[in-house]
């Protein structure tokens, strides 16, 4: 949609016969029109077979994709090399991400939603002490709020972020397996509402300086 109606606006514009041709926005033009090519191309061009890594969905019922994908049109993730595959995904109930007051976490269908393993490893980081924000806050300084990171071999791990405080039900050094439970989402860390940020890695440590996702 982002694509496909700035471009038919284009078209039409050109069936109006202009009085004078203005350079500048002629090179404005062009500047948007390269930069909304290269970013349709990154969302259409399909990743190397070596790259993704299959994994279970860690939640039950009707979820939705709120931000992901290959280009920062589509996915505020993308522009950021420690999180530009993750996915920020959402609950929904009768349709709706959310109903009632929408100042209370538990209007939000996310909040205290089940969540499971989405692959087999072992646990390697858990952090569950971190309190949920009100809606309105944030925690930029601790982006992930609680979260839990399983080793799933060969240099990829899995993250589930943004858990409810006090719900991981995991420890470190944990062996598990799909479907067992992990947590339950919540809204901690950096988050406008309550969601599941999930990213595969390649370390254990979201802070790691060389941290890549696939």
């Amino acid at each position: 949609i982002s694509g496909w109606i700035p471009a038919g606006l284009l078209l039409f514009l050109q069936l109006i016969p202009a009085k004078h041709i203005s350079r500048s926005m002629n090179v404005l033009y062009a500047v948007a029109a390269v930069f909304l090519s290269l970013q349709l191309f990154q969302v259409y061009v399909q990743p190397k077979f070596s790259e993704p890594i299959a994994i279970q969905p860690p939640f039950r019922g009707q979820w939705i994709v709120l931000q992901g994908g290959r280009s920062s049109l589509i996915n505020h993730h993308y522009p950021l090399v420690a999180q530009r595959n993750a996915l920020d995904m959402l609950a929904l109930e009768d349709g709706k991400h959310m109903h009632g007051d929408p100042q209370l976490l538990e209007s939000y269908a996310c909040f205290n939603q089940p969540l499971y393993v989405p692959a087999g490893g072992r646990v390697v980081v858990v952090v569950n002490d971190q309190p949920d924000q009100s809606i309105g806050t944030s925690n930029p300084r601790f982006p992930v709020g609680n979260h839990v990171v399983i080793d799933l071999g060969h240099e990829r791990f899995v993250m589930l972020a943004h858990l409810r405080e006090g719900s991981v039900v995991v420890q470190e050094g944990d062996q598990v397996k799909v479907g067992d439970l992990v947590a339950h989402c919540g809204n901690s860390g950096n988050t406008s509402e309550p969601h599941l940020h999930l990213q595969i890695q390649n370390r254990a440590d979201f802070f790691a300086a060389d941290l890549e996702t696939y």
